[in-house]
């Protein structure tokens, strides 16, 4: 088919005949088209978080790039996470996805996409959560202007957290960084600016330094927490996972995990905050120097296992094993 404009309309040749089109009706047409040639997914959600939105969300949101995606209560696939126990009245295939710090059980699920580095061959995709933080991680990729960012800067070091029940070291942080200089801690948990924080990001980007520890610390474990502050041009004072280095610039950032004591970490953040040539070196560094999990291969593992049906052991319920 050949198309061509003319005036108000859009022509449409084959070999036999012509159809015009107006305009107005042409973009339906083609939509049409496409969805013809798509994949129909027919799926749906449970036991996610309890702000979680089944009809608006990064899963549902990416499929319909490539599929069509059906929202049933008589899935052909069920995607559920940590937050309960739904999944085990679907007798389904089970896609298990998560970016809390839990391993999938493939006994179980009969897929699983989550953050760990694990080897089950075409049952699980390595997919960690920053990647699906759509309004934060495609601005990760912009160039920065290091002199610039730090003449905006006003404060010195953040801390917003709500979580009291983290790993004791994210608090032990926030006490070492407080003896060289004050930290303001803006969140519900250890708070000393009198008022919780209402816009995360935007406080963010006063400052020149973010403590982003994460909740606890495992390979490959890396949430919004690095990538927050990264966006807002913020340098991250980073833990959690002990292989960030593979997947993020370190010279970007202060890893805690680089340094061998509290001592020789509170020496280089001290010469960080007050060589300012030393700052602005840091802060040009891009943030991301390799390659990272593509989208397009998200959606291709789900529609695979949508597919290939079940995978896990026969007679294996959550209530027997």
């Amino acid at each position: 088919t050949i198309g061509c404009k003319q005036e108000n309309y859009e022509t449409m040749f084959d070999a036999s005949n012509a159809l015009i089109i107006g305009k107005g009706h042409m973009n339906f047409f083609v939509s049409l088209i496409d969805r013809n040639w798509m994949d129909t997914l027919k799926i749906n959600f449970c036991d996610f978080h309890t702000n979680f939105n089944p009809e608006d969300n990064y899963i549902i949101n990416t499929l319909r790039k490539e599929c069509v995606v059906q929202l049933t209560n008589i899935p052909e696939l069920v995607i559920y996470s940590v937050f309960g126990y739904d999944h085990v009245n679907y007798n389904c295939t089970k896609l298990f996805v998560t970016g809390e710090n839990i391993l999938p059980d493939l006994n179980i699920c009969d897929y699983a996409i989550s953050f760990h580095y694990l080897d089950f061959k075409d049952r699980y995709f390595r997919y960690p959560y920053y990647m699906t933080c759509s309004d934060t991680y495609p601005f990760l990729f912009e160039k920065k202007d290091g002199n610039k960012i730090l003449n905006s800067k006003t404060e010195f070091c953040n801390f917003i957290y709500s979580n009291s029940e983290a790993d004791p070291k994210r608090d032990e942080l926030f006490k070492l960084i407080n003896s060289y200089k004050k930290v303001h801690s803006g969140g519900k948990h250890l708070n000393n600016v009198n008022e919780i924080v209402d816009n995360k990001k935007e406080t963010i980007k006063k400052y020149k330094f973010t403590i982003a520890f994460e909740n606890s610390s495992s390979p490959g474990y890396t949430t919004e927490k690095l990538i927050e502050p990264m966006q807002m041009n913020s340098i991250p004072i980073y833990w959690g996972n002990d292989r960030v280095s593979h997947e993020f610039n370190t010279k970007s950032f202060i890893n805690y995990h680089d340094f061998d004591n509290n001592e020789d970490f509170l020496k280089f953040l001290i010469e960080i905050d007050t060589d300012d040539d030393l700052y602005i070196k840091m802060m040009n560094q891009p943030w991301i120097t390799v390659d990272h999990p593509k989208e397009r291969d998200f959606i291709a593992f789900i529609k695979k296992a949508y597919k290939q049906g079940r995978r896990r052991p026969n007679g294996i319920t959550q209530s027997n094993y």
